[in-house]
């Protein structure tokens, strides 16, 4: 995208800026770039809306441990409202408006939340903020989970197969760069400051965020949607049917269920482990480097070649390696102590970074190639509705445990150990059995097919109005 484009958007949205046509010849990687660059800022939101610097926020407003686990419960409960988003995109024959649509209403859900807070937390009426955060956000959650499936479904008939990996590793590195430097900034921002000053500085950051999301949505109308037939004879019971009882996508829902109660359960809470007993609520830019900017350098290093992996060895393989290497995460943070905090949570970070890309990239790979184009967001939606079921049960599960058991402290080897430790050792277990269930999917038919393909000189993506399932 030009600084023309930029300059010439209009951030009204119009009818045409939602009206569907295929993609013209020459125009796929100029496509390409836009989705790197909204990829960026909608990254940049992602990150600096739901991280160290929000959960520091929330701290500072009272927001308690369980009021943590329950808001990782709500919101990943919320993603089963991806199976109603796909059957209205499978209806309707649209995905570009009800993507913006959602988006957006939740981005300004989240700003109202966000505000509400702070007004309430200038005001001393901290059980206010503290519950006005929680709610609005859960509400903004349900809205986000929603255009998931709908935009995977998108980029899924814009991209084409052979080059999926490479393109999305691309994009990878280059979200990660421009997280990274707002990052490292806004840690040392925060650093600078204590107290009320301190929740001031944070508050900007998240509104700073949020202002880049909303470019995000926006500029995301620049991006064409290729005509999909709409499909109002299907019912929603028949629909979500679809993929659970297809049988070489079910060893793929067993896995994710086993592995997002696994990770949740540790997860969750990770971030308030950090920031409240290994000390980084005294040291942001420490954190921001360490949880931020490492994890995102590793990803920026190793996700353009980890996405030709992908392409070239396979989905199956690159989601065993990459799920291993993040399953052995938990340990670090075990053994981690408020002096040794920074050199073990860089150790886990770089792991889990270099991990992240091929992880991701491999599992959209293939929830997204596997059905047909027309089913391609029901079948993200499931896969997402199994994993947020069973991840909402781990993260209220890790809540009550440390609601029930927080003040468990006990002393080995003069080592002081508390209920975290517990927390993120049963992680570890979990995790690595639930790995297991990975060698039980079957290699893909999409992994067969010869990778020749350069990203830059891609054919392009025309589909068939008349027939999806061909188009597919």
């Amino acid at each position: 995208m030009s600084t023309h484009d930029l300059i010439t958007l209009p951030w009204r949205p119009r009818a045409k800026d939602f009206e569907q046509r295929s993609i013209a010849e020459g125009e796929l990687p100029t496509v390409m770039r836009r989705h790197i660059f909204t990829g960026a800022m909608g990254g940049a939101y992602g990150l600096l809306t739901t991280h160290i610097f929000f959960v520091a926020f929330g701290n500072a407003l009272g927001v308690t441990v369980f009021q943590w686990g329950l808001y990782g419960a709500i919101t990943t409960f919320a993603l089963a409202f991806q199976l109603l988003s796909a059957h209205w995109a499978a209806q309707l024959g649209q995905r570009k408006l009800l993507w913006w649509a959602t988006e957006t209403l939740s981005r300004v859900l989240k700003a109202i939340g966000l505000v509400t807070a702070f007004v309430f937390y200038t005001q001393g009426n901290l059980p206010a903020a503290a519950f006005s955060l929680i709610f609005w956000l859960c509400m903004s959650g349900v809205l986000a989970a929603m255009s998931q499936p709908i935009w995977f479904s998108w980029l899924a008939d814009i991209i084409p197969a052979p080059i999926h990996g490479r393109f999305m590793g691309r994009r990878d590195v280059w979200v990660s760069l421009f997280i990274v430097a707002l990052a490292v900034p806004a840690g040392w921002a925060s650093d600078a400051f204590a107290g009320d000053a301190k929740t001031a500085v944070l508050m900007t950051i998240l509104m700073a965020g949020i202002a880049l999301g909303m470019m995000d949505v926006s500029i995301h109308r620049t991006i064409p949607e290729p005509p999909m037939a709409p499909d109002r004879e299907t019912t929603f019971r028949e629909r979500i049917l679809t993929p659970l009882r297809d049988r070489n996508y079910r060893p793929w829902l067993l896995f994710a269920g086993a592995w997002n109660f696994a990770a949740f359960l540790g997860n969750t809470l990770a971030n308030v482990y950090f920031i409240d007993h290994l000390g980084l609520s005294k040291d942001f830019l420490g954190g921001a480097v360490v949880l931020i900017a490492v994890p995102l350098l590793a990803i920026a290093v190793t996700s353009r070649w980890s996405g030709v992996l992908v392409d070239r060895l396979g989905v199956r393989r690159m989601l065993a390696v990459s799920h291993l290497c993040w399953a052995v995460v938990p340990i670090f943070w075990v053994v981690a102590t408020p002096r040794t905090a920074l050199f073990w949570l860089t150790v886990s970070m770089v792991i889990s970074g270099a991990a992240t890309s091929p992880a991701v990239n491999a599992a959209n790979k293939l929830i997204t190639r596997t059905p047909p184009r027309h089913l391609r967001a029901m079948y993200m939606a499931m896969s997402t509705c199994v994993g947020a079921l069973a991840g909402g049960f781990g993260a209220l599960s890790g809540g009550i445990f440390l609601t029930w058991f927080g003040d468990l402290e006990w002393i080995l080897g003069g080592v002081t150990f508390v209920s975290f430790h517990l927390l993120f050792l049963a992680s570890l277990v979990l995790r690595v059995a639930s790995w297991t269930l990975l060698l039980r999917i079957k290699t893909p038919e999409f992994d067969r097919l010869p990778v020749n393909i350069v990203p830059d000189e891609a054919p392009v993506y025309i589909p068939s109005e008349a027939s999806p399932e061909k188009a597919a």
